[in-house]
This record gives C-alpha cells, sequence and structure tokens, in this order.
C-alpha cells in the first residue's frame, strides 16, 4: 500500500468442528496488516478448513486491497458435493468483500466452478488469488478451475480459461497482478502429471481481454506469488525450487527484469514462501514458511518454525 502496510492472508488453524477423518473446519483464518508500528489483525473468524495440526489449511487464501481501503479477500472452496455448515458455505469459494466494518460476498466463484466447469476437467473450486485494480472492479483467479474472472460490482464474468502446459498438466493459476502494460499476468502453480512435477515448468501467462492467453516468461517452479515495480521488474515467488521433492522446503523469489534477466534473490533464506508485493521503497514481501501456523509446531520436520512476514531489500 502507499503507505507502507503490508495486507496478509492467513489461513488459519482449521477447527474442531470434524469433516471426514482428516479434515476439521473453524473459523480461524484472517487477514493481518503489518506496518512498521506492529502488526494488528482486521479481518476475523473467516472459515479454515485442514488437517487438526493446522498445517497445509485452506482458510483466506489472497488478499488485496484498493486504494479506498476495501479489502478483498479469495476464499479456498470447497468440493461441490461436500456439505457445509452455514456459515461456512456463506464464505467458501467467495470473493469477500469488507467495507466499512461490513463484509459481504461479491462472487460465488465456488458455485460458477461447479455448475460450468470451464476447463473441463475435475470440479474443482479453489480461489486462489485476488487483484484489486479500484471501482469495485476485481481480478480473481481460480487455482483449482484452471480459470480467471473479471469481477465488477457483484457480477463475476470469464475472463479466461488458462491453457494446460505442453505435457497437458493443468496450469494451476495462484497468482496475478497487473502489468506495467495493463495486461494481466498470472502465475502457475503448474499441476502434475503422471504423479510427477518436473522442474522448471510453471509460467507466467499474460492475458489481455477478449483474447487468449500468452506466455509471457517459463521456466519456473510452483509459483506462489507475482508482482511488479515501477520499473517494471517482474518478482516470481516459488514455493519450491524442487517441486518434486516433499522434503525439500527452499524456495526462492526470482526478479525478472524486462529484459528477461534472472536474478535469484531469497536462495538459503526462502522456505515455502507465498505472496508477492512491492514496497513504495522497492523492497519486495513475501510470506515465509506459509503451510505453517503462527504457532511453531513442537515436533516433526518443523519443528520450532512458524509463518513470517519477510522483506527483501534490493
Amino acid at each position: 500500500m502507499p503507505d507502507g502496510s503490508v495486507y496478509i492472508a492467513e489461513a488459519g488453524t482449521a477447527g474442531p468442528q470434524k469433516l471426514d477423518k482428516k479434515t476439521f473446519l473453524g473459523y480461524t483464518a484472517s487477514v493481518a496488516r503489518w506496518r512498521p508500528s506492529g502488526t494488528q489483525r482486521v479481518v476475523r473468524k473467516l472459515g479454515s478448513v485442514g488437517g487438526r495440526d493446522g498445517t497445509f489449511t485452506g482458510g483466506a487464501h489472497g488478499v488485496a486491497v484498493d486504494r479506498r481501503g476495501t479489502i478483498y479477500v479469495a476464499m479456498t472452496g470447497a468440493p461441490c458435493n461436500l456439505k457445509l455448515p452455514a456459515a461456512a458455505k456463506a464464505q467458501a469459494g467467495q470473493l469477500l468483500r469488507i467495507r466499512a466494518g461490513k463484509q459481504e460476498s461479491v462472487a460465488d466463484i465456488e458455485s460458477l466452478e461447479c455448475k460450468h466447469n470451464y476447463d473441463r476437467t475435475d470440479r474443482n473450486p479453489n480461489p486462489y488469488a485476488v487483484l484489486a485494480l479500484g471501482g469495485d472492479h476485481e481480478i480473481v483467479v481460480d487455482a483449482g478451475g484452471n480459470t480467471a474472472f473479471d469481477v465488477r460490482g457483484k457480477q463475476a464474468k470469464l475472463l479466461a480459461v488458462l491453457p494446460k502446459l505442453p505435457d497437458g498438466g493443468q496450469s494451476v493459476p495462484t497468482s496475478v497482478a497487473l502489468g506495467p502494460d495493463g495486461a494481466y499476468y498470472v502465475g502457475e502453480f503448474a499441476g502434475e502429471i503422471k504423479g510427477k512435477l518436473p522442474k522448471n515448468r510453471a509460467r507466467v501467462l499474460r492475458i489481455v481481454p477478449g483474447k487468449k492467453p500468452t506466455v509471457y516468461r517459463r521456466g519456473f517452479n510452483a509459483i506462489t506469488g507475482l508482482a511488479f515495480d515501477k520499473q517494471g521488474t517482474m518478482y516470481v515467488t516459488e514455493f519450491s525450487t524442487e517441486p518434486a521433492n516433499e522434503q525439500n522446503a527452499a524456495g526462492d523469489v526470482v526478479a525478472v527484469a524486462k529484459n528477461g534477466t534472472r536474478t535469484r534473490l531469497g536462495v538459503g533464506k526462502l522456505f515455502f514462501p507465498t505472496g508477492a508485493a512491492v514496497g513504495p521503497d522497492g523492497s519486495v514481501y513475501v510470506s515465509n514458511w506459509s503451510i505453517l501456523p503462527g504457532t511453531p509446531p513442537k515436533g516433526g520436520p518443523f519443528k520450532g518454525k512458524s509463518g513470517q512476514l519477510v522483506r527483501i531489500r534490493k
């Protein structure tokens, strides 16, 4: 934000309500606002679904704030045939708007995916990232549906179906940013192919309304964040530099200059990072250890680790 604030979507730690043997529901997701003076949660009690210990939880996946201070939150979806309590159903798969303390859904992305299945694969609603353009205009990407939506007011219109990878894997879009040329840029996680996640196959796609998406840059790994600075440099957050190895937590942020030159900024310092935001001074912000709750686990491979906000100064 122009005032230096950074907003963070927090998926939460699930909760006590058991949905099945491995899945629990609660209302622990939130949105936090960081300022140099401190951090406070500005949105609370959002739906959160995950394991009993809170790791790998889905809830508030993406957040964006327009210049008027209106907050938009992309909420994780649920399987189309899953019965949820009314309070959870009102949030699942929605684009939420929080303005002057009032929270409401402005787009039901879950219903659109369940009804239309635009990419003709599995029906899998999972809104993951949102871009706020101002004037009640937003762009939302659905990682499960492989789609991007143009939302104006409370009307959501399909913007694009993201093309499959050359090897047949699904795109799985997880991030969206407005480019310096006015086009929309989408980063993809890149879905499995034959049960594997090969390296260097995630792409950044360029979307111009009314035209088919085109490939802007290739050769990334498991993209989970995307942002541009004032000079047109693109920052690409890689959740993992070895996506096929679940034991490798090493991630990165790749700075891509306008001429295509790439510089790695987070080697050895970032682990399972997500998101990307550029501050007024050019600093880049990402969430580190993003799959972990704020309270460090007492045991296991992530003992002592917890979610963090990291600033990268160039």
